[in-house]
């Protein structure tokens, strides 16, 4: 009888608990100094559509996956507050300072 192989892979429930995401911790998104929380909220907003953007972009080779109707639909239901969260970062950056330094 043989012994069984000695693990190489461990393998945790990872967790998952902790407070709510306010767009201030490190690695959430660009630091955006001097914003306001509501300038923040639009922040991870606008983070969360650009990366299922980039998803719907990459996935498009399978239509099974229903990636760009899912997100074209995300897109028309949730218009009003991706329009705001547009509204207020154009607003962040013109208070700035950041239109300017595009120039």
């Amino acid at each position: 009888m043989t012994s069984p192989a000695s693990a190489y892979l461990f393998w945790y429930t990872p967790n998952f608990t902790g407070g709510p995401v306010t767009g201030t911790e490190p690695g959430i998104g660009q630091p955006m100094p001097k914003a306001t929380p509501a300038e923040l909220k639009a922040h991870l907003l606008w983070n969360m559509r650009a990366g299922l953007n980039v998803a719907a972009l990459q996935c498009q080779f399978s239509p099974i996956l229903f990636t760009v109707s899912n997100y074209n639909d995300l897109l028309g239901k949730n218009a009003v507050e991706l329009n705001t969260a547009y509204k207020a970062l154009g607003a962040y950056f013109k208070r700035t300072g950041g239109a300017k330094r595009l120039v």
